[in-house]
């Protein structure tokens, strides 16, 4: 119920939650019949990114947060990304900091990079982003992308590519949210994270323009492999 409590805490009201439930075999489906504000949406299993797809196609909101079920936001996340994109209509999305929570530890740890412009070449360097629910994408993106049902991870990194080949976007250094890093985390499996990030990365480089762009993704090649190694 952190994801949920965090929400109900925001700062910003105006708020629609749709809560795509994935073939769960918990106690999901009961916890949510006590929320009368979710819009509760049950799926067979059929991953992340066809769950993100549907609660892409449940949300009626001009702005879209992805938020999993152990990660929470923070109290003013809703409203610190909207101000962002009220700022500059022409942004795709906006993405910020987030903590770390490794669980086992009980330690948090600030992730936050400065990317000031040239987004789409970071990117091709890694991941900078690194947490899905520190962006607010801008509904009209989901006109022209959806996530890539057939990737069995780093779904969020290809979107952010694509996006941002094509659009504006902007990065900020306040926090967002709060992502806790334990055992089951599909992040620890490292071969299935290499893979399909090498998946994601490889295929932009048919969209590679200039010199610069070739290095960058050069460089993310190694940086991913070096990281899961």
């Amino acid at each position: 119920m952190n994801a949920l409590n965090s929400i109900w805490s925001q700062k910003y009201l105006n708020y629609e939650i749709i809560v795509v439930d994935d073939g769960s075999t918990d106690n999901t489906q009961d916890l949510l019949k006590t929320c009368a504000d979710v819009k509760n949406v049950y799926q067979k299993n059929s991953g992340l990114s066809a769950a993100r797809n549907t609660g892409i196609a449940n949300s009626s909101g001009e702005f879209l947060i992805f938020l999993d079920a152990d990660d929470w936001l923070l109290d003013d996340a809703i409203s610190t990304n909207v101000s962002y994109l009220l700022w500059n209509e022409q942004l795709a999305f906006v993405s910020g900091a987030h903590d770390k929570y490794f669980v086992n530890e009980d330690v948090y740890i600030n992730f936050s990079q400065e990317i000031n412009n040239n987004h789409y070449l970071h990117l091709l360097q890694g991941n900078y982003i690194g947490m899905h629910a520190s962006v607010m994408f801008r509904r009209r993106v989901f006109d022209v992308f959806r996530y890539d049902t057939s990737l069995k991870a780093c779904e969020d990194y290809d979107i952010y590519l694509k996006i941002a080949r094509e659009f504006p976007v902007f990065h900020h250094t306040h926090k967002i949210a709060a992502y806790q890093i334990h055992d089951s985390n599909m992040s620890a499996n490292k071969p299935l994270m290499l893979k399909n990030v090498l998946t994601v990365l490889k295929r932009q480089k048919q969209n590679l323009n200039t010199a610069a762009e070739l290095q960058a993704y050069k460089k993310g090649i190694d940086t991913f492999k070096n990281y899961y190694r």
